[in-house]
């Protein structure tokens, strides 16, 4: 659609298009580093993604990504990266969460909306992205139906 102005003929999507991108690259700038991070993971995750599935899955925690209020959160200077020990925990545990969920038959929305988390949070899970914490594991269990244990065997 195309309308006219004093300068000119507007094609109104083109202008819709310029200002969705512009408010868009401002909300990324806005974010706090780790976030930028975890969106650009989920653009490539999305993109590469094979099932339909994946591909919401990655949509939904970009859109839960950018709907969060701006907030500035900065690391404490004591606090590195994780260490090899908690990095292979992780692993183990955002591995055995996949697992059993796709076992389950259950989206990571539909995981999400069981056990009161925020899908993203279960995306950065899965990912290694984040050590969850042992409510956190208690919540994802219970939804699933399964002891604790299962998922982190340090919890017997």
């Amino acid at each position: 659609m195309t309308t006219h102005t004093d300068t000119g003929p507007v094609n109104i999507q083109q202008a819709a298009l310029t200002m969705a991108i512009s408010v868009l690259v401002e909300r990324i700038r806005t974010l706090p580093e780790e976030d930028r991070k975890d969106l650009f993971e989920l653009s490539n995750a999305l993109f590469a993604a094979e099932t339909d599935e994946d591909r919401e899955s990655a949509a939904q925690a970009m859109t839960e990504i950018l709907e969060q209020a701006p907030i500035r959160v900065s690391r404490p200077a004591d606090l590195g990266e994780p260490g090899p020990g908690l990095r292979k925990w992780m692993g183990f545990v955002g591995d055995r969460i996949r697992e059993a969920r796709r076992q389950a038959g259950l989206t990571q929305k539909e995981l999400a909306q069981q056990s009161g988390l925020r899908q993203s949070h279960l995306s950065r899970l899965e990912r290694r992205r984040h050590s969850p914490s042992f409510v956190t594991v208690e919540k994802i269990a219970q939804a699933l139906g399964i002891p604790v244990s299962q998922l982190d065997p340090s919890a017997e």
